[in-house]
């Protein structure tokens, strides 16, 4: 255990401590920050479809909006609370911190969950998988470098993300068999059964 927490520390000061001009950390606080519009616009874009399409879908909205609220209250409130992992500043007094008035826990990361999850609600579409796979590549490393976040925090992030989406699209799946979800089929498409 001490072997990872060394490993973690030491992947931290790597990242941190890496230049930070001024341009530089606005770009990365951006970035970080811009995963709550992507949210924003994920639902825009599932909400068009549901008015374009009016066949009961609104049901496939409230389901998306639902399973997603409940991963936030998930990561934000159940796990981060029963890890209790302060974040870098409290323990690396050398931390270069951007990002400031962080109080709450710092594991998993919740930047890392949202993208990884909506990344996993597109994996079936490979493009946009893609895309959004390399966001969540750069929020991961912008979390570190901010100065908020452990490389592990950001790790754990993505897991649970990427498990909590792919069970998302499954428990989803289910209910797209049913003619009021038909439509969102082909735009939100899952993962088929092997």
């Amino acid at each position: 255990m001490e072997f990872l927490s060394g490993l973690d520390h030491g992947l931290f000061l790597l990242i941190n401590s890496l230049p930070h001009p001024a341009a530089a950390n606005g770009v990365f606080f951006l970035i970080s920050q811009s995963v709550w519009l992507a949210w924003a616009a994920f639902f825009v874009y599932v909400f068009g479809l549901i008015l374009v399409h009016k066949k009961n879908a609104g049901r496939g909205f409230a389901f998306l909006i639902l399973a997603t609220l409940s991963g936030f209250v998930l990561n934000t409130y159940g796990f981060k609370d029963f890890f209790r992992r302060s974040r870098p500043f409290v323990s690396i007094s050398s931390a270069i911190i951007i990002e400031k008035g962080l109080s709450d826990y710092a594991f998993p990361s919740s930047h890392a969950f949202s993208v990884a999850l909506l990344a996993t609600l597109f994996i079936r579409k490979k493009n946009v998988f893609k895309w959004l796979a390399l966001y969540a590549l750069v929020v991961g490393f912008s979390r570190i470098y901010l100065g908020v976040h452990f490389p592990f925090d950001v790790l754990a992030g993505f897991a649970f993300g990427l498990v909590y989406g792919l069970s998302v699209n499954h428990f989803y799946e289910r209910f797209l068999e049913k003619e009021e979800f038909h439509m969102l089929k082909h735009h939100v498409e899952v993962p088929q059964k092997s």
